[in-house]
């Protein structure tokens, strides 16, 4: 099975690498590679797609709380 991992770079991600590395085949591409904010993904080539990718600025989160933009 291929899964598709998005956010490959944070904290949760090395975790799960380290249990499924041997199971799964892993598709890992970047943030240059893979714009999660584009409609038309094309991920026609994995079986399943996590998603780790988090913003995880917690003081400009709070910041941004009503914005609607």
């Amino acid at each position: 099975m291929k899964i598709l991992v998005i956010g490959a770079s944070g904290l949760v991600w090395s975790r799960f690498v380290e249990l499924q590395k041997n199971k799964y085949e892993l598709l890992i591409p970047d943030h240059k590679e893979l714009d999660i904010t584009q409609k038309n993904l094309n991920l026609q080539s994995a079986d399943l797609v996590i998603n780790f990718a988090a913003y995880t600025n917690v003081g400009e989160v709070e910041n941004q709380r009503n914005d609607k933009s």
